[in-house]
């Protein structure tokens, strides 16, 4: 039988500054209701992820970073830049009937997604929805 050894460590100097990270993205995760692309609004029901419109399902909690299948986990990014294509520098996006568009909506629920970065950021920051009369 060995008797165990003890190993004393002592706190040395901080080390030097690691590189930024990348940027932070509030986001959320759950089982998928349906089977829906990147860049789709999502809001949840029964703890899945189905796709938001501007008319009935207008409680967005993010936009899919990811194709995401049926059963399956998705990722929805809820603030924070998401890559997607199409996009319009400078112009505010706003939820449709399942997914975004430049083009606020004439009836139904106003819902600002975010506004384009470049033609391929968004910068995501989902606001309250607007009901139109």
């Amino acid at each position: 039988v060995e008797a165990p050894t003890t190993t004393i460590l002592t706190e040395g100097a901080q080390g030097p500054m690691g590189p930024p990270g990348t940027a932070s993205l509030g986001g959320v995760q759950l089982e998928m209701g349906e089977t829906l692309t990147r860049g789709t609004p999502v809001y949840v029901s029964a703890n899945k992820f189905y796709a938001a419109d501007n008319v009935t399902n207008f409680r967005v909690v993010g936009i899919l970073d990811e194709d995401a299948a049926i059963t399956f986990v998705g990722s929805a990014v809820a603030i924070g830049q998401l890559t997607l294509s199409g996009l319009t520098p400078g112009l505010p996006y706003f939820l449709g009937n399942k997914q975004i568009t430049a083009i606020a909506p004439a009836s139904g629920h106003i819902v600002r997604i975010g506004q384009a970065l470049t033609t391929t950021e968004l910068s995501v920051n989902i606001e309250e929805s607007i009901l139109l009369s």
